[in-house]
């Protein structure tokens, strides 16, 4: 499914709006919520400004937690992403591990359209040469055969699959195009230093360019360096802890305290402090 990649005038403002970097640990989940996004950022791929996506519950049962990052488009012009800048400077060959999650709505028109993974990618990050150079694409539906499960989720293992560059006539020679995606493999064997570019760093995961509608979510991403992975588990905050409805000690009692339990309830502060004394 064709997607539309954002100028270098789109990237180059969303990788300033994403200048952060996350403290990489050996194995580690790092929960981004609304509370706390790590950085991460919805954002409009096609015209710039804040995105349309939201982290919400579910849908079904996500890989991880209880919600995802989800996305509803309504046309061919709507491209959305959430996006991260960082790993600025990673080889391709460094990678250990690249996995994600999709949900695709039932309701969708196209089973081949999924959520895609990219990266802001150099061909060789030890040059000088820091211009933009586009985006290496994962799309689900070239490492499926075409198609993608509808009303379901479904984790694909990028680390082994194919991948196009957004720019490949013009930075690249014409190699690994859409029509013709390559592997992690044969990309390094080209281009032995090419990774994630250090001045526009970048890991997005899109919705859309192209697309009539569609309606899915995305969920634990994991990116490997070097043998230490990170999965982003793409949730909602846990919810607030249920409220004390029973003092616990007659402390608790005190300055009015016996008026906010409700099991059991007390006339007075006497009758409250009687009973942690008894129970």
């Amino acid at each position: 499914m064709t997607q539309k990649i954002a100028s270098a005038g789109l990237v180059i403002a969303l990788s300033v709006v994403l200048g952060v970097s996350p403290a990489l640990a050996s194995t580690s989940t790092m929960d981004v919520t609304t509370d706390n996004m790590q950085g991460w950022v919805f954002y409009n791929d096609q015209i710039g400004g804040p995105g349309t996506g939201v982290l919400a519950q579910g849908p079904g049962t996500p890989p991880i937690g209880s919600g995802s990052a989800q996305f509803t488009l309504t046309g061919p012009s709507d491209g959305q992403i959430i996006a991260l800048g960082s790993y600025g400077g990673t080889q391709l060959s460094d990678l250990t591990t690249i996995s994600y999650s999709t949900y695709q709505s039932a309701t969708n028109p196209s089973n081949a359209t999924a959520i895609a993974l990219q990266f802001n990618v150099d061909k060789d990050v030890t040059d000088t040469n820091t211009a933009w150079q586009g985006r290496l694409v994962y799309e689900p539906y070239q490492n499926n055969g075409g198609t993608v499960p509808l009303g379901s989720w479904n984790t694909w293992n990028a680390l082994s699959g194919k991948w196009w560059l957004s720019k490949s006539a013009t930075s690249f020679g014409g190699n690994c195009s859409q029509a013709a995606p390559c592997t992690l493999a044969e990309l390094e064997t080209l281009y032995p230093n090419m990774g994630v570019h250090a001045t526009v760093p970048g890991v997005v995961l899109k919705a859309g360019s192209g697309w009539t509608s569609f309606t899915g979510a995305v969920d634990a991403l994991t990116i490997g360096v070097s043998g230490t992975s990170v999965t982003y588990n793409f949730d909602v905050p846990p919810p607030p802890p249920p409220p004390v409805t029973t003092p616990s000690n007659k402390e608790a009692c005190k300055n009015g305290g016996w008026m906010s339990f409700s099991n059991p309830t007390f006339k007075n502060q006497g009758q409250c402090v009687a009973y942690t004394n008894q129970n």
